[in-house]
């Protein structure tokens, strides 16, 4: 039987300013910090395995955290990086273009698979590249206990593994927020998803 953990890294500094990240980066910031660390003391007793990790400092920087607790190994990964956002990354979400009604992000919310920044990736680009290294890990680590530290977009996605790929995009995972999934054979069960009572109080 395997257990797998999933999170989104801490709130940055971007996040605050409304700005779009993707490939770009900034850093924790102090709550940040304080919600990485509350999830390393929740998750201390789960006798994790190996994290992997997108390699981007914010994501890395979390899973160092969680880390400490068991000096638990970390791998990182580029194919849960997060979706990348060409043009637009840096850029405040209230000025992103506007296509019909929405605006660029908002299109993506929408379950628009297709669209994308200029020179950017689309939902169905960070779908090919998660879903090939998730079944990977779920073969080479079955009998494991795993923790996968991502990024808000790329974290919908990989989740639309094991639930419906449109019900997945219209949500918003929390920031050091929680996700258990136990895999009995070929069967898959989400315990509990988005779970953020860990940093409810920071």
């Amino acid at each position: 039987m395997m257990t797998l953990f999933l999170t989104r890294h801490g709130e940055t500094e971007w996040n605050i300013d409304r700005k779009l990240q993707g490939s770009q980066d900034s850093p924790l910031t102090e709550r940040g910090l304080r919600q990485a660390r509350s999830l390393r003391d929740r998750l201390k007793n789960e006798k994790i395995d190996v994290i992997y990790s997108s390699p981007t400092k914010r994501a890395l920087d979390t899973a160092k955290i969680i880390a400490e607790a068991n000096n638990t190994p970390i791998v990182t990964c580029d194919e849960f990086k997060e979706i990348g956002f060409g043009e637009y990354e840096g850029k405040y979400i209230k000025d992103l273009p506007i296509i019909g009604e929405n605006n660029f992000l908002e299109e993506m919310f929408c379950g628009n698979h297709e669209i994308k920044g200029t020179n950017g990736e689309t939902l169905l680009d960070v779908k090919n590249r998660s879903f090939k290294m998730l079944e990977s890990i779920l073969e080479k680590e079955s009998d494991k206990n795993i923790l996968i530290v991502t990024h808000g977009m790329a974290l919908k996605v990989i989740m639309s593994y094991f639930t419906e790929f449109e019900c997945e995009l219209k949500g918003v995972y929390g920031q050091a927020s929680l996700t258990k999934i136990v895999r009995d054979k070929d069967k898959f069960n989400i315990l509990f998803k988005n779970d953020r009572s860990h940093t409810e109080n920071l």
